[in-house]
């Protein structure tokens, strides 16, 4: 069983170090996974700094910057149609994986559940924790459908919550992509989708750290209207998918 990891990024030789050094380190045998950077037109040196640094690390260049979406959405379409990977993990520039990340994400896949996803640490870029996100109290294997994960995803992005957090498989993600029309809301309804098809194992421990320094995206939001607006969106879809609740 091999896992993909990709990064999105676009000027993150600052902040990248941190987690490809957590990538390294993953007590989950480095023949088992393999990295790719997907960079949206870095000009901050990025692609030298990473063939001197780390030279194990695959990198992929657009030819134009796309935006942010659609070069998540590029990870996704180089996962499925340049490699014969069974699972995929997105880690973003400047967050980490705790060494046993993987090991422990990948022991838990089956033939019947292909999502999995854990708790989560959110911190500063010196490693200082704020607090850590447990959407259930134990670890959990669970159908969206008749389960209370529904209940919190209708309060937010905390299941997926840091995009490091979900493994995923070729089946479980199917054709399903971000969508590119919101700036803000796309990863919690791209994962919200993923639920609904998918059965889910949550692991309570804290697999990822998701750092606020490198996500100048992040601590914005709220500040933009459109924002309130995409996450009623994802509600209302939810709810489409579930009247009962």
């Amino acid at each position: 069983m091999k896992i993909f990891i990709a990064i999105p990024v676009k000027n993150g030789v600052d902040v990248i170090s941190r987690t490809l050094n957590s990538i390294y380190r993953q007590t989950m045998p480095a023949k088992h996974i393999t990295t790719m950077v997907v960079d949206n037109c870095s000009d901050d040196g990025l692609e030298s700094f990473l063939k001197e640094k780390f030279p194990w690390v695959r990198y992929y260049r657009n030819a134009k910057d796309l935006g942010r979406i659609p070069n998540w959405n590029r990870c996704l379409n180089i996962f499925r149609t340049t490699t014969k990977y069974d699972l995929m993990k997105f880690v973003f520039a400047g967050d980490s994986l705790m060494p046993d990340c993987l090991e422990k994400q990948a022991a838990c896949i089956t033939p019947q559940v292909q999502y999995i996803t854990c708790a989560h640490a959110i911190g500063d870029g010196k490693g200082v924790v704020d607090k850590e996100i447990h959407p259930f109290s134990e670890d959990r294997r669970m159908l969206l459908k008749t389960d209370s994960i529904m209940h919190s995803l209708l309060h937010g992005n905390w299941f997926a919550g840091c995009v490091a957090n979900p493994l995923f498989s070729r089946r479980a993600l199917g054709n399903h992509c971000f969508p590119e029309n919101m700036q803000w809301a796309g990863d919690w309804m791209f994962w919200a989708n993923l639920a609904n098809k998918n059965p889910i194992t949550y692991l309570n421990s804290v697999l990822t750290y998701f750092n606020t320094d490198a996500r100048k995206h992040y601590n914005l939001l709220g500040s933009d209207p459109k924002s309130r607006e995409e996450e009623e969106e994802v509600r209302e879809t939810m709810h489409k998918f579930f009247p009962e609740q």
